[in-house]
């Protein structure tokens, strides 16, 4: 796919370029968002940035929803949740066994009509539970230790690390589709987006215009951030 787009790839550069010097008239006002935009452009590294390649993020409720791509499909999904002394999350039968975090205890996944929660206790040991009622014998135990579960691959670690990357910034939301384009877009509030625009930018001409007007309403903060305002919120609810 990527073939495909790149004898479009020359003329979205220069688009993008010429954007950076005349966006003058943009919606854009809002100086407190924008000084948040400024710190979170030089708070994150490229490190930080390119884990978003593979990772989309939001929150939902008091929780955080995390997938993880791999070959643009969803390889593990979790509902992670902190509260007091333990860090759980929650995730799809289908999903205990992910290429990215396979769970090594044999669950049979047939008899689980539940999702499933995974918590971590003060004391380090995993508890395994259904969100609901379950059938059989399908969960033979229900505490383990981390190693039982995941060995060394562990998916609490990678979430804690996300999720203190998402909270030092104040993002409420990241996506990317790499179908689309090689850009990702972090949004600060539900309607305010900082969209990180890569060197080597590869556009979709499907949505080459899109991706104009969306430029076209915001500012460039440099060559690389770009700052718009949606014109209707993506979510209706802010998150406390």
């Amino acid at each position: 796919m990527k073939k495909t787009f790149k004898a479009s790839n020359l003329f979205f550069v220069t688009l993008i370029m010429s954007l950076i010097f005349s966006c003058n008239n943009s919606k854009y006002s809002d100086a407190k968002i924008e000084s948040k935009a400024r710190n979170i452009v030089k708070e994150l590294s490229q490190e930080d940035i390119n884990i978003f390649k593979n990772w989309k993020f939001e929150y939902h409720g008091k929780g955080e929803i995390w997938r993880k791509i791999k070959n643009n499909r969803v390889d593990f999904r979790a509902y992670y949740y902190k509260e007091n002394d333990s860090t759980s999350f929650m995730i799809y039968p289908k999903h205990l066994k992910s290429t990215e975090y396979p769970i090594l205890v044999d669950f049979d996944t047939s008899k689980i009509k539940s999702n499933i929660w995974l918590t971590k206790l003060k004391n380090g040991q995993i508890r395994v539970s259904p969100s609901f009622k379950i059938i059989g014998d399908s969960i033979r135990r229900e505490k383990y230790l981390e190693t039982e579960i995941y060995g060394n691959k562990n998916p609490f670690n990678d979430l804690q690390k996300l999720s203190s990357l998402i909270n030092k910034c104040g993002i409420v939301s990241v996506s990317h589709n790499e179908y689309v384009g090689g850009f990702i877009q972090f949004y600060l509030t539900y309607e305010d987006v900082l969209t990180f625009v890569p060197d080597n930018l590869i556009i979709n001409p499907i949505y080459g215009n899109v991706w104009k007007d969306n430029i076209e309403s915001g500012v460039m903060i440099n060559k690389n951030w770009n700052l718009r305002k949606l014109e209707q919120p993506i979510h209706p609810i802010q998150r406390k």
